[in-house]
Parts: C-alpha cells; sequence; structure tokens
C-alpha cells in the first residue's frame, strides 16, 4: 500500500513561517502556519537526522488534545517539510533573523549598530528595502543618475541610485541582511542580477514580489504586519502610506536621501 497525504489546500493557507532557527539535525524548529482568513497556527516540528519527524501545536490546549482533523494536519506538514520542492502551497518564508539583543529604539539607534561590524555584542539587523523610485527610476533625478546597461543587468527603469547601492553593499560587507518587498512584479532572476551588478547577494528566499504566494493580495503594510518583521528591521520605501508600526522606517524621497550606511569601509 502507497501512503498518501492531505496536501495543505490553496484556498486555506498561504505560508508556513519559520519562526526559529534548526540549531542541528535534531532541534525543534517553531513554524507558523498562516490561514488565508489572517488567523495563524503555531507548530513545534522536531527534526531527527535533518528530517522532520514530529508535529504539534506549540501552545494551547490543541497542544495535549489532538482532534483526527488536527491529527491528519500535522501529518501533512512533515510530510510537506520533507519535500525537496518547496514552491508548494503554503510556502516556506522566514523573515525573522533571531535578534537576540534588545531592539534599537528609534531610526537613529538603528543606524548606529548598522553601521558597526555584526559581532555577539552587536546581531545582525536587517533592511527592507523598495525598489521604483527608491533604488531605480524611470526619471533622472539628482537621487537617479547613473545610467545601467541593459545589455548586464535586465530591468526597464534606467537610473539607479548608484550610492544607495554602494551603502547597501557596505552594509552587507558588515554581515547584516537585505531583503526586497516591492508592489512591482519583477522576476527574481533580474533584480538578483541588478544587485549583483553592485557586489550584493539577494538569495531567492529574501525576495517577495506582489506575485509571492506568502503576500497574495496582502499590501505591503499588512505583509510586514501580518509576518515577523520587528524592531531589528529598517524599512525604505519612497511611499509613507507603506509605512509599518512594527519596523523602523526611512521615507526615502527627493528631500530625504538613503541613510547613511556607508561607514565603516574598512574589513
Amino acid at each position: 500500500m502507497v501512503a498518501t497525504y492531505p496536501s495543505a489546500s490553496k484556498t486555506s493557507f498561504r505560508a508556513l513561517e519559520q519562526l526559529t532557527t534548526r540549531r542541528s539535525e535534531d532541534s525543534s524548529v517553531i513554524f507558523r502556519l498562516h490561514k488565508m482568513n489572517g488567523k495563524t497556527q503555531d507548530y513545534q516540528v522536531s527534526y531527527h537526522e535533518g528530517r522532520a519527524v514530529e508535529c504539534k501545536r506549540n501552545k494551547g490546549w490543541h497542544s495535549y488534545f489532538t482532534s483526527r482533523k488536527e491529527a491528519i494536519k500535522q501529518m501533512s506538514l512533515v510530510h510537506f517539510l520533507n519535500q525537496k520542492d518547496t514552491l508548494n502551497v503554503p510556502c516556506v518564508i522566514k523573515v525573522t533573523n533571531d535578534y537576540d539583543a534588545k531592539f534599537p529604539k528609534n531610526k537613529n539607534e538603528w543606524l548606529d549598530k548598522a553601521n558597526d561590524f555584526v559581532s555577539k555584542e552587536n546581531p545582525a539587523l536587517t533592511l527592507l528595502l523598495d525598489l521604483d523610485d527608491t533604488l531605480f527610476s524611470l526619471t533622472k533625478t539628482p537621487h537617479f543618475t547613473f545610467k545601467l546597461n541593459m545589455n548586464i543587468v535586465n530591468i526597464p527603469n534606467h537610473f539607479v541610485n548608484k550610492d544607495a547601492m554602494e551603502k547597501i553593499a557596505a552594509f552587507q560587507r558588515r554581515h547584516h541582511r537585505i531583503k526586497v518587498i516591492t508592489n512591482a512584479n519583477y522576476p527574481y532572476i533580474n533584480i538578483a542580477g541588478f544587485f549583483k551588478y553592485f557586489n550584493i547577494t539577494l538569495p531567492e528566499a529574501d525576495y517577495f514580489n506582489r506575485d509571492h504566494p506568502a503576500r497574495c493580495k496582502l499590501t505591503k503594510q499588512e505583509f510586514i504586519e501580518r509576518y515577523a518583521f520587528n524592531k531589528s528591521c529598517l524599512l525604505v520605501d519612497d511611499k509613507l502610506k507603506n509605512g509599518s508600526r512594527s519596523t523602523h522606517f526611512h521615507h526615502a524621497y527627493w528631500l530625504a536621501p538613503f541613510p547613511d550606511l556607508s561607514c565603516p569601509t574598512y574589513v
């Protein structure tokens, strides 16, 4: 007999969010299952030799009394996490960076920490980046003056804020992290190539365009507040409406340049 598993329904779930890091092949991880209606359920998944072996509700009475329906769901999640193809629904995402210190109180304190190297005393921060009219633009302005070679980088907006890109590269060299959240639908391969042009690495797991299954009709602000983004993050965006209470925010527009992330420059 071939074992069959219920699939995670596209109409029920939008994402399985990893909240903690697996420290070894035999440790446990907390996942948050996001329903399409906005509700969430937290699960503790145990691993053995790198494979998920057990799943149970992390808190509440469900962690002690499991209905048949709940048991089937837990079994399907274990099966899902052991699949090589994680592009199914729900998608698996991780936005938290296990920041284990006191969060920066404000944007200025965040920038002070961002301009120093990551260490035990200075955990990694996360820069959340918009694209259009934040990093590049169709219109040439005092901030957007560098013209891209379209044969090298395949994006339609020609003028780049080169100063911003150099600051982001310096920020990443200090071992901090970046993620892109855009309301556009640029393919990942195009945007990854754009960042690579400036010696910046952007993993696909850190790119969230409007077509990303974890967003699924959520606005940028709703997406940030729905998931585990926190005050270890600074969102840089040209639109005030995208600011979130969950993170720090920098409004980058023609009167306010990109935040200073360029120093120290030593390695």
